[in-house]
């Protein structure tokens, strides 16, 4: 939501010439003003009234010659010279004209000469050498293309006898999901820095049983490796030495680490508003889109985001400081950076002051009949 700010700043006119008042600068007059008003004006219609005059006149006046210089002698001389200036440059013309063609007819006449000192019969050998050898080089460069592209058709042929394998499963699954689909980083583990950054998936998907059994069916012909288990009365597919998970229920398929889609189907089963449906900051953000639809749209909470990413770097640092046993004082081997020098850094990152000034960023993706189009807008800070 676009956010005004306005100054307004009042003085009294015995204190000051001019008064600012709710943003409008106003002269204040002196018991002369008037006068000095009505003179002004006086002025300025009096020369408005000259200027319409002048033109006037200007426009009334006819062409008028000199006959002291425009006599009969003038007219003649004038005549002469246009007569003289117009025959010298049809001659100028005709004598380019005539350059141009005898060029062209040298260059025709010339013919092509050989440097019999250059063109002997050892060149010629050499000339021929290379000519072979581009023919074999562009033949070799021919087959080997032509047998890249068979083998390219050879791994094609053998795809599409498993595609029409998974193709019955992957219609079923593919018709019960979409089109919406939602992506949010959860905040770091303030324990362990270099966790930070989690990015979960969910894709909405039709909530009955037998959609969650045919995207389940199509995820279990993948090879992942993944088991399937009940999750309160949910499906989570996983395995303890896989980085990703998938769950499916209430709606949604999600896909990211155990542990965050373990907590996103938590919320989905959750009853009440819980999660971002209740949170004032990200409703009232929600509210601004209005009710034209969008492509995408994207939401942040800056000052916690702010807040995270310095204690992440602080942690971090500390982290790195440990194990190559610096305290404040050293200095990293190699590159001559102290670790005070890092440690000030992440002091830079100050989340009370990004809540101070600004509030939550919103980003949306709208379709035009040029294209699509962008618009970011910062919120306001949250009033204390």
């Amino acid at each position: 939501m676009p956010v005004t700010m306005s100054l307004n700043v009042s003085r009294s006119p015995t204190h000051s010439p001019t008064s600012i008042i709710y943003g409008q600068q106003m002269s204040y007059r002196g018991p002369d003003g008037a006068m000095r008003d009505f003179i002004a004006k006086k002025t300025a219609d009096q020369i408005r009234q000259g200027n319409i005059e002048h033109m006037a006149k200007i426009a009334s006046i006819k062409p008028v010659i000199d006959d002291d210089v425009e006599d009969e002698a003038t007219g003649e001389a004038r005549k002469e010279m246009a007569a003289a200036s117009a025959a010298r440059r049809a001659a100028e013309e005709e004598a380019r004209k005539a350059e141009v063609k005898e060029y062209y007819a040298r260059l025709k006449a010339k013919t092509t000469v050989i440097d019999d000192e250059m063109d002997t019969e050892a060149a010629a050998i050499a000339r021929a050498e290379f000519a072979a050898a581009s023919r074999a080089r562009r033949a070799a460069e021919a087959a080997e293309i032509h047998r890249e592209n068979e083998e390219l058709k050879q791994r094609l042929s053998q795809i599409k006898p498993q595609i029409d394998m998974y193709r019955p499963a992957m219609t079923a699954a593919f018709a019960a999901m979409g089109p919406e689909v939602h992506m949010w980083s959860l905040e770091g583990d303030a324990a362990d820095p270099l966790a930070a950054g989690t990015m979960v998936t969910a894709i909405a998907m039709k909530n009955d049983k037998e959609s969650a059994a045919a995207v389940s069916d199509f995820m279990n012909l993948l090879p992942l490796g993944l088991q399937s288990r009940d999750f309160n009365g949910m499906t989570i597919m996983s395995d303890e030495f896989s980085p990703v998970a998938v769950g499916i229920g209430g709606g949604y398929m999600v896909v990211g680490e155990t542990k965050s889609v373990e907590q996103a189907l938590r919320a989905v089963d959750a009853k009440g508003e819980q999660g971002l449906a209740g949170d004032a900051q990200f409703t009232a953000s929600m509210a601004t889109l209005g009710k034209d639809p969008v492509v995408g749209m994207a939401w942040w909470n800056l000052g916690r985001q702010m807040e995270s990413t310095g204690r992440m770097l602080a942690m971090l640092t500390d982290q790195v400081g440990g194990a190559a046993g610096l305290g404040e004082d050293g200095a990293i081997p190699g590159v001559d950076v102290g670790m005070d020098d890092l440690t000030g850094m992440t002091k830079l990152f100050k989340a009370e002051v990004v809540k101070r000034c600004f509030g939550d960023a919103l980003l949306d993706f709208t379709s035009t009949k040029a294209g699509f189009m962008t618009r970011y807008r910062m919120m306001p800070a949250a009033a204390k």
